[in-house]
Formats: C-alpha cells, structure tokens, sequence
C-alpha cells in the first residue's frame, strides 16, 4: 500500500527501519530522549498534520504507516506514552473535559497522570478500536476556524449567529474534524450550540475580546437567525430573477432581430461585415451578447429604413444606403 504522507529519509533505510519496527524489551522504560520513540512521535505528528487529521485509531495508525506489509511492533507502547505525556488524549476522556480555556487541558490531563503512568509501567495494549485526540492539533484547528469567523465578522450581534450550513462551510477545510471542532470551542467557552425544533443546530460565537464564556442561545437569537435566514433567500431570490430578467431581455432582442430580418431578407456584404464584426466583439467580452443584438437590431431598422427611403425616391442600387450606414 503506498504512503499517504510524505515520509522521513530513513524510510529507505532498511537497517535502521528494521530497529525501528522492532518491539520494545519487555521490561523497557520509555524516557522522552528514547531514540525509537521520538522517531514514532514526530513521525505521528506530521503525517497527521500532512494528512489534516486529529484524531486517529490504533488500527488506522498501523495501517498509515505500514512498509512492505509489516506494521511498527512497539506502536501500542508508544501510544501509551504519548497519552501519559498529554500529547494525546482519548477522545471519551477530552470531550468530556469541561475546561475554561484551551491552558487548562493541560491541568485537567494532569490529573489522569498517575493512571496513564501505571499503564507505561504493566505495558497494557489499548483496544485498536480506541479514538485518540492530538491535543495540540486540534487547538490549532479550533484557532483557525475561530480567526476565520471572526475575519468576516461586521456586527456582533448578528454575525456570530449561524446556522447548521454556514458552520459546515466555515469549517469546510477541516470537514472531518468538524464534530471535534464543535467540542473544543464549546470548552473554552467561544461558542455555544443548540437544536432547533427541525433538529438543526444553531451556533452563536462569543464576542471577538470576549473573556467570558458566551451565554445560552436565546429566543431573541433564533429570532435573528431565522431573520438572517429569510433576507438571504429573499437576495437570493432578487438575483435569480434578475438573472432572469437579463435573459429574457436577450430573447426579446432575439425575436426583433430574427423577425426584422425575415421581414426585410437583407443579406449583403455591408451587413454580413458588420455581423463578423460584433460576433468578433462579444468573443473577446468587448460587448456584451445583448449589447450585440441591440447594435444589430439598430443597424437593421437604420438600414431598411435608409433603403426604403432612398428606393422610394430613386432608382438607386440597394447597396449605397448600406455603404452609407457604415
């Protein structure tokens, strides 16, 4: 199976690769200048970071860094301390952490400290299975999403205010962490997330200097929403007509010219001129296709009209009018 991450140079290295594939000595304490576990842990980070995923399995980690059907032996091992370190953390034990501020992560795996260690120790395999959060990854991701909104914000007490769509379309670059998402800014108190009666959510962002965690959404807030929500379809609706409405225009201009045309069968030299010259026009965008058709209808009544006049008066070579238009 090819690599889906770019990996380090020492991935050739078949010597060295077979150190580090092999399984730790079983009664083997890991310390963090541990060779074999800070290649597996930089080598976690950035493919992580490469692939733009925060979380990952056990299973899905031997599967991403397999080489040539073999799966690293010591990963178990090293999962175990990276979770003792708090590099990551059980999905179950951080969306349930009801933490003040992104700092206070570190406190609260603090204190989950003596139990990871004792798994370090008695070397217990996690389940394959297990959801595994990189704790800084997704901090950074919550970060970004934030400063993104906050970018497109002009009135407060409107704009914080999103519906289920307009949240999935901010987070679009990070879509599979969006459940993550979610939880760590609601953890840190900049965002608060409710259901409607449709089963929709709806999302309200603190203020941007805010240090207080945002209140509860309320009735007045989904009042806004919905108002927001219809004045957007209402726009909406505007520009689909208008759109509408041009084309139509075009049409009309159509149907002048085709029946004008068929009304007075004019085909000469002047005025198939002047049509490769305003076909040549609307190719390069110099005119629009309706300002085209508004030329050629002009140009067509100006030009029956001057040989009507002239034929009328004299007998004179239905080219000249033509000429003289031009």
């Amino acid at each position: 199976m090819s690599l889906t991450f770019a990996p380090p140079e020492e991935w050739e290295d078949e010597e060295r690769m077979g150190y580090l594939f092999a399984p730790f000595p079983p009664d083997h304490i890991l310390s963090e200048n541990d060779d074999k576990l800070c290649f597996w842990r930089k080598l976690i980070l950035s493919s992580s970071k490469q692939l733009n995923k925060v979380s990952f399995t056990l299973s899905e980690m031997k599967a991403r860094l397999a080489r040539k059907g073999l799966t690293p032996a010591c990963l178990a091992k090293v999962l175990n301390h990276l979770e003792a370190t708090r590099v990551v953390q059980k999905f179950e034990n951080w969306s349930s952490s009801p933490a003040s501020s992104w700092s206070d992560w570190g406190k609260q795996l603090l204190l989950q400290g003596v139990s990871y260690a004792w798994q370090q120790v008695v070397g217990i395999a996690e389940d394959d299975q297990t959801k595994y959060i990189i704790v800084d990854q997704i901090k950074e991701v919550a970060k970004s999403v934030l400063c993104t909104h906050y970018d497109t914000v002009q009135y407060e007490t409107t704009d914080n205010l999103l519906n289920e769509a307009e949240f999935e379309a901010l987070c679009n670059t990070h879509a599979a962490s969006l459940r993550y998402i979610e939880i760590s800014l609601v953890q840190v108190g900049k965002l608060q997330i409710s259901t409607r009666h449709n089963d929709k959510k709806i999302y309200k962002f603190a203020r941007r200097n805010s240090t207080k965690k945002e209140k509860e959404i309320s009735s007045t807030d989904e009042g806004i929403l919905r108002l927001k929500e219809v004045t957007a379809k209402l726009l909406q609706q505007v520009s689909d007509l208008t759109e509408k409405s041009e084309r139509y225009a075009s049409y009309v201009l159509l149907l002048r010219v085709v029946i004008c045309v068929h009304i007075f069968p004019i085909q000469t030299p002047a005025i198939n001129y002047y049509m490769l010259t305003m076909h040549r026009a609307s190719i390069q965008g110099q005119k629009s296709i309706q300002d085209v058709l508004t030329m050629y209808y002009n140009f067509t009544t100006c030009s029956v009209t001057c040989m009507t006049s002239l034929v009328t008066r004299s007998n004179v070579d239905s080219e000249l009018p033509l000429i003289i238009c031009l």
